[in-house]
């Protein structure tokens, strides 16, 4: 294929969708959900801060009330991080399985 330039570009499709992929429409605008993605992404910043500091306070929490010192409290840190991180896929998982990211309608064209 060549475009208006002359030059060469390979024709790729976005995942799932079966179009190929030009210069001028790179991608699809209908087939994002942008009102769900916009409010999937503003829940998993608010929740995800709130999430993270938990974890952060717990570890640090911990590491003091026992005296267990600076590093270990960094590994307990780190370890309710992962925790954190753990929740925030869970949470990322059912809130696009309630709202999804992609319409139903674009994938049958």
């Amino acid at each position: 294929m060549r475009d208006r330039c002359g030059s060469r570009y390979v024709a790729l499709s976005p995942i799932g969708t079966g179009r190929a992929w030009t210069p001028d429409r790179p991608w699809d605008e209908s087939a994002v959900n942008t009102r769900n993605l916009i409010t999937i992404l503003s829940m998993m910043v608010l929740v995800g801060t709130e999430v993270f500091a938990v974890a952060i306070a717990a570890g640090w929490a911990l590491a003091g009330l026992f005296d267990l010192g600076d590093t270990v409290g960094h590994v307990l840190m780190a370890v309710f991080s992962v925790g954190a991180a753990w929740v925030m896929l869970q949470l990322w998982r059912r809130a696009t399985s309630i709202e999804p990211l992609r319409d139903p309608a674009a994938k049958t064209r």
